[in-house]
């Protein structure tokens, strides 16, 4: 079987060479007096397809064949007669059902209990863990399948660019849509009654996609040739992007307006007194905002979504802390300008006073 795949491959490139050319001088014959030529070119053009048609249906005969003992081969494991029929078939056809077959009947993407298994172990806490946990999981499965394509497979990174793909696009992409499905608070607005659930999100938005792209990594480090696995992996995260952005957006003008109403002073008659805010409070401010931009940088692939968003944030904090920094500075302003003529820096008091006319 090995010596026939290539002989069958060979006769049917010569008869298609050959039915080429019959084709191409039979246009010419029409010039010369032209029936009994024509007759006759027509007898070989039906021939040959004949021939054709017979060496077609002995190549699929032959690469079912094949393709029956790769995967009997498969069964028994063993590898050396696996490794002969890929040879034979990849030498014969370029072997392109061979691999999505192989990569196909993989048990991660057959077996309804590994689907199964994956979801249950992805979704069993909030903090990323069990998502974490699958990761390394497959990660390993991949490393011993990689083994096995290398000493099966002579092209094993065309094998491995279709399976990590197949990884992603299929048992990660179903593991993630139900990860986030557990967690989508429902709109873009973030109230006191959604609050929790939209922070929880954006958490775990971030989480996954910083577990995700690591794994993407440890993928690509096992033989993948150019197929850009980071991309394919921060693809699966397009639709949960720009939630996320707004989400956290959302929630830091939520947190300031909580701190707001809590630092309140309420008179007798329940009208409003003032609102005073300590430094450790801007401190808080400025630390949610902090925590928000790592978490934006972890989830947002592009540089420029990056950029727009870290600016939303600081355009925030701006407006929501400039008051109250405002005030204190003036509060404290005598002692300021004590300071600074102890220390003989006029300048310095004069720059406090020019910053507070603009804030």
């Amino acid at each position: 079987m090995p010596q026939a795949a290539p002989e069958a491959q060979k006769l049917k490139a010569f008869a298609e060479s050959l039915a080429s050319s019959i084709e191409f001088s039979k246009g010419e014959s029409h010039n010369l007096d032209g029936n009994v030529a024509m007759d006759m070119e027509s007898q070989q053009v039906l021939q040959l397809d004949r021939a054709l048609g017979n060496l077609q249906e002995y190549c699929n005969d032959l690469e079912n064949r094949l393709l029956t003992r790769f995967d009997q081969a498969s069964e028994s494991r063993d590898r050396e007669t696996m490794a002969a029929c890929a040879k034979t078939l990849i030498d014969f056809n370029g072997g392109a059902s061979l691999m999505q077959r192989y990569v196909a009947t993989r048990p991660m993407f057959m077996d309804a209990d590994v689907m199964t298994s994956d979801i249950k172990i992805a979704t069993k806490d909030d903090n990323g863990v069990g998502l974490k946990m699958l990761y390394r999981k497959i990660v390993s499965t991949m490393n011993s399948e990689a083994h096995q394509i290398k000493e099966v497979f002579p092209n094993p990174t065309e094998v491995m660019q279709l399976f990590v793909q197949r990884v992603l696009e299929q048992r990660v992409n179903l593991v993630l849509d139900h990860v986030m499905q557990a967690i989508h608070y429902g709109t873009e607005e973030v109230d006191g009654e959604n609050a929790a659930e939209a922070m929880k999100y954006v958490r775990t938005v971030a989480t996954c996609y910083q577990l995700t792209e690591e794994m993407a990594k440890e993928l690509q480090a096992l033989g993948c040739g150019d197929l850009d696995v980071l991309g394919i992996a921060q693809s699966l995260f397009a639709e949960s992007r720009e939630q996320q952005g707004n989400a956290e957006v959302n929630c830091l003008i939520l947190t300031f307006s909580t701190k707001k109403q809590e630092s309140e002073t309420i008179n007798e008659d329940g009208t409003q007194l003032a609102t005073r805010i300590d430094m450790n409070v801007i401190q808080h401010f400025t630390k949610a905002s902090s925590d928000a931009g790592v978490r934006i940088k972890m989830g947002q692939a592009d540089s420029g979504s990056q950029a727009a968003l870290g600016q939303r944030l600081i355009e925030v904090l701006c407006r929501e802390t400039s008051h109250y920094v405002k005030e204190a500075l003036l509060a404290r302003l005598d002692v300021i300008e004590e300071t600074a003529q102890m220390n003989d820096s006029v300048l310095f008091a004069n720059a406090v006073q020019s910053f507070l006319a603009g804030v």
